[in-house]
């Protein structure tokens, strides 16, 4: 046994195994609106996911040569689940665009006017030899619950190039496409 052990130590050592990494979706705040345009209307937000696979924390990706097949990163994670993020992303957008008198999450047991719903159905990364880019598609649903009417749905993609080789350069990337989802989403509600 001690001469398996010194013959691997003499052949460089065992190899360090990868730490995981967790990251962040950090998205900037709107700038808050002159007036509510929801009025005193209370608003929850709920996040779901269309296909389990992004119910997962790993960071997804396919090759822009196969973008059918999604594979998981391995030792890369976001901080919690992509709808989850999502979730408390857009609540916490529309509570500084100064959206409506109360903006909360599906989770918050309490009587609202609307639900915003956001079912996430593309949320990866495209990989190619330039880096590639991110791709979030989701589709906004926004229902009034007192009637139970679907007031509006709309199907809405943002893409953001990858801009360097590191995962802070994918997940800056996630943040703008983000961004630009939450943006368009809030134009949408109004």
């Amino acid at each position: 046994m001690l001469l398996l052990v010194l013959g691997l130590s003499a052949c460089g050592g065992v190899s360090q195994i990868p730490e995981d990494s967790f990251y962040r979706l950090d998205v900037a705040s709107p700038a808050a609106a002159e007036t509510r345009f929801l009025g005193d209307a209370s608003v929850t937000v709920q996040a779901v996911a269309a296909v389990p696979l992004y119910r997962d924390r790993a960071l997804l990706y396919s090759e822009a040569a196969m973008p059918e097949r999604l594979r998981r990163y391995h030792y890369h994670y976001w901080v919690d689940r992509p709808p989850a993020l999502l979730q408390r992303g857009f609540a916490d957008y529309l509570r500084a665009a100064g959206a409506a008198g109360r903006v909360v999450t599906a989770d918050q047991s309490m009587d609202v006017d609307y639900r915003v719903r956001l079912v996430l159905e593309r949320f990866e990364h495209q990989r190619d030899t330039r880096g590639g880019r991110v791709l979030v598609g989701w589709r906004l649903e926004v229902t009034e619950l007192r009637s139970g009417r679907l007031l509006r749905e709309d199907r809405l993609q943002a893409e953001a190039d990858v801009r360097g080789e590191d995962f802070s350069a994918v997940t800056g990337a996630y943040a703008r496409a983000v961004s630009e989802l939450y943006g368009r989403s809030l134009d949408a509600l109004r």
